[in-house]
């Protein structure tokens, strides 16, 4: 802050913190915002600033905010934020949320920040749900440790140069909701090339599977060995992970396009 002779008589430092939370399952994403100020000196400390956020979309809304206050030495000020993005049937729509910082200090000029929040998608395309908002950046994670035989296929392939899918490597896998694709991966993977089907123990039911999952675009049929495999595995296992990975699929929204890991 300076005067009219441009010498200064006031400043200050302040730090932002702010997150958004989407919820699956409701069209509401939530957010928190806070503002410290741990230096202010001379007229600053007479200033007040407001704070105001928004949506880069038409159909999403803010729906609270905390608006400001007066700035002095240690003040800190915070605001849990709410927005509504309700999508029309069958379709999403993607959005940030807006940030602004105005200062407004006595008799000077005012001054503003702005940024905007990572984006996050709301949806109506999860068949049998009602729509809901994802951030699609955060790569949801589907467990399979629980089954023994297919997680130690899942973790021969991620154990491999890619570690296609495996947990905070650089390549998560994408879903394909393309029946054609489905087939294909499947026709490059299964049955187990050079591996007879199991015969033993008797009464078990044995099943091809492969991955990445017939379902992603980098299934067998466009990616090599060592980054694909399949192994021959108990069927009820393979029907467990079927039912387990259709369900993840829906609850964390995950549609044709979206990344997502695999824990194995």
């Amino acid at each position: 802050m300076t005067d009219q002779h441009g010498t200064p008589v006031g400043g200050m430092t302040y730090k932002v913190t702010n997150y958004l939370k989407a919820d699956p399952k409701s069209t509401q994403v939530y957010g928190y915002f806070q503002v410290d100020f741990p230096y202010v000196w001379g007229e600053a400390a007479s200033a007040d600033f407001t704070y105001t956020t928004g949506c880069t979309s038409v159909s999403c809304k803010p729906l609270s905010f905390y608006n400001g206050g007066r700035i002095s030495q240690g003040a800190s000020f915070y605001s849990n934020d709410a927005y509504t993005d309700t999508p029309a049937a069958s379709t999403q729509d993607h959005a940030e949320a807006t940030y602004k910082i105005t200062i407004h200090p006595l008799g000077g000029t005012e001054v503003a920040g702005e940024w905007n929040s990572p984006y996050f998608r709301c949806d109506d395309q999860v068949p049998g749900s009602a729509a809901g908002c994802v951030m699609p950046n955060g790569r949801p994670v589907t467990d399979m440790r629980y089954l023994p035989t297919i997680s130690a296929g899942i973790r021969k392939v991620q154990s491999a140069p890619l570690h296609m899918g495996q947990p905070d490597s650089p390549n998560p896998l994408t879903r394909s909701t393309s029946p054609t694709v489905e087939s294909d991966n499947r026709k490059a993977a299964c049955p187990v090339p050079g591996v007879p089907k199991p015969t033993t123990p008797a009464g078990t039911v044995w099943s091809c599977d492969e991955y990445p999952f017939a379902t992603t675009l980098e299934g067998a049929a466009k990616t090599p060995p060592p980054n694909s495999g399949s192994v021959w595995v108990p069927k009820a296992e393979n029907d467990s992970q079927g039912g387990t990975l259709s369900a993840f699929y829906a609850a964390q929204r995950v549609l044709n396009g979206d990344k997502f890991y695999v824990a194995a």
